[in-house]
């Protein structure tokens, strides 16, 4: 009897705790300023975009880098020629015997040839040179440019934040503001009952109630507004159900801040600021281009040579540029540098 008696205790129990438990509405999430900055770092396409460039100059560079690289070319050659075409080319010799070794080809005659070339850059010079440079500053210009986009995404992730509760906070407020209104609407309703109120005044209580509805409609889209641009921002769908967000005792830069040097963090983004990276990095980008510009100034020389079976053949060419057109180009670089 007793152990019945403690069944029913339990099972009365169980029953008086499970629909109280089922119940209990579900918890609702948050989102924390620190998670926001994550989640941009790890799917906003903004920041995908820098990094692809980023990797897209370093394949530059290694392609850039292969005119260092040993290069070896094979090529062929065939021609088909007429026998009367190969007769008159003949000169001195004796049409009777060519005409014998010719006899037997017809026609036409065809003939090939294989060659292999060897070409290996020992040192750049010139043009090269500018080229390579060029090409190696390019990886360092994007990482300054993924740098400034990544600091820019975080302000922005930031300061979407704190429009989100700043436009909770003006909710609340118009929230509040409207029931004021309806309750001064009200009491404005019953003095009018009892004859000490006028209905000039119940308008105008009217109107502010009104009002203060249509602030708090502004509040409601200014609010989800705030919560598109959120989540636009991170690179994320927005959810169904929407987070609570973790409220700020201090401003974010000012918590950053505390316990650092300003000093040392003057001195610190003078070298590693992104802004003034990429200020350098472009400096020596138009540096290299003065440079190539000069160099184009020079007079070109070049010696070709080539042999057959026919014989040997070399030239010598001379190149002297427009003076003028390359001095305005040089001029124009140059006070697009200053």
């Amino acid at each position: 009897m007793a152990v019945c008696t403690a069944l029913l205790v339990v099972l009365a129990g169980l029953l008086s705790v499970s629909p109280a438990a089922a119940s209990q509405p579900e918890a609702t999430p948050v989102l924390t300023l620190a998670e926001s900055l994550e989640l941009a770092l790890e799917h906003s396409p903004r920041l995908g975009i820098a990094q692809s460039r980023a990797r897209q100059a370093l394949a530059q560079v290694d392609q850039a880098e292969s005119l260092l690289k040993p290069r070896v070319d094979v090529f062929g050659t065939i021609s088909e020629q007429t026998t009367s075409d190969l007769l008159a080319g003949l000169g001195g010799k004796d049409p009777n015997l060519a005409s014998h070794s010719l006899a037997t080809h017809g026609d036409s005659v065809t003939s090939g040839a294989v060659g292999m070339s060897y070409t290996q850059l020992i040192w750049p010079l010139g043009e090269s040179r500018i080229q390579l440079e060029q090409a190696r500053l390019a990886p360092e210009v994007a990482r300054a440019q993924e740098a400034l986009e990544r600091a820019q995404l975080l302000r922005d992730v930031e300061n979407a934040y704190l429009s989100v509760l700043e436009a909770q906070a003006t909710l609340e407020w118009a929230r509040l503001l409207e029931r004021n209104a309806q309750e001064a609407l009200r009491v404005v309703q019953d003095r009018v009952e009892l004859g000490v109120a006028t209905e000039l005044d119940r308008l105008a209580a009217e109107a502010g109630a009104l009002q203060a509805r249509q602030a708090r409609q502004a509040a409601e889209d200014g609010l989800e507004l705030a919560w598109e641009a959120l989540y636009q921002i991170m690179g994320v769908p927005r959810p169904e159900q929407l987070p609570a967000l973790e409220p700020l005792d201090q401003l974010p830069a000012d918590a950053l801040l505390a316990g650092l040097d300003p000093e040392a963090l003057k001195a610190q983004a003078r070298v590693g600021r992104p802004e003034l990276v990429q200020a350098r990095l472009g400096l020596e980008q138009s540096r290299l281009q003065v440079e190539q510009a000069r160099i184009q100034k020079r007079p070109r020389l070049s010696l070709e040579a080539s042999y057959t079976p026919e014989g040997a053949e070399n030239s010598l060419s001379l190149s002297l540029d427009d003076r003028a057109l390359l001095q305005a180009t040089l001029t124009r670089v140059e006070s697009e540098v200053e």
